[in-house]
């Protein structure tokens, strides 16, 4: 069997809560469809307890208002309390269209509320530019070294990324190729460049006369990386 592709792994994760189960299941339907793995609860109080526990990095979470047990309002907070997703994009999905209601929301830290019935395509375009503004911003700040061919060898990246025991990635910039690294508590998993793998990828980056490298924790989202680099590499500071 084939070894999967650095740039195919790590797709975007969203946790919704709905006590409708026709509605949770059209949206995580809608979600799947788009590429995204959805995590789907009836009620707020289990998606808490998923929360607690999981080792996924989720992007988004959508919610309902008005829900039993934990409505959307009590679910909202608790989230926040948790470091690790104090800044991941709530947004609420909710039929109640009241002016009060919505002021609520966005008072109490959400970062959008759509009201229903919803157009699939405008849903997934909002959501979309949610978590693509969210993991870039996550990138920005876990960024720990840049460099280049100029004071950085790939051999030293990775002595660096092995005496930070670093849980993320490097990612190697050449004109239009791009080459990944990455690391699990300091321990070199994958090499991909293109099309090619571990020793043969390694190979090629190193033969690289010029790069821009990106020393980074965390998850590594290509498209979002890839954008971001982009960018960087127009404005240097």
């Amino acid at each position: 069997m084939a070894k999967k592709s650095i740039l195919q792994l790590n797709p975007n994760h969203v946790l919704v809560v709905d006590d409708e189960v026709d509605n949770l299941e059209f949206l995580k339907t809608l979600l799947q469809n788009h590429g995204y793995i959805a995590h789907s609860f009836l009620n707020a109080m289990d998606a808490v307890a998923f929360l607690n526990f999981t080792d996924k990095a989720i992007n988004l979470i959508l919610a309902d208002i008005r829900m039993p047990s934990m409505d959307g309002n009590e679910f909202l907070p608790e989230v926040k309390k948790m470091p690790k997703y104090a800044s991941t994009p709530f947004l609420f999905l909710s039929a109640i269209n009241d002016r009060k209601v919505i002021l609520d929301a966005y008072r109490a830290g959400a970062v959008d509320y759509i009201t229903k019935p919803i157009d699939n395509e405008v849903f997934l375009a909002k959501i979309d530019a949610l978590i693509q503004n969210f993991t870039m911003s996550e990138i920005k700040n876990n960024i720990i070294l840049e460099g280049s061919e100029s004071n950085l060898s790939i051999e030293e990246m990775i002595t660096f990324c092995e005496q930070e025991k670093l849980n993320g990635f490097t990612f190697v910039q050449h004109e239009h190729l791009e080459g990944v690294f990455t690391f699990e508590n300091g321990v070199l998993n994958d090499i991909q460049c293109d099309e090619l793998a571990d020793a043969e990828a390694f190979e090629k980056i190193r033969s690289w006369k010029k790069y821009s490298i990106f020393i980074v924790r965390g998850v590594f989202y290509p498209k979002t990386m890839t954008k971001y680099v982009q960018a960087r590499l127009m404005s240097p500071i």
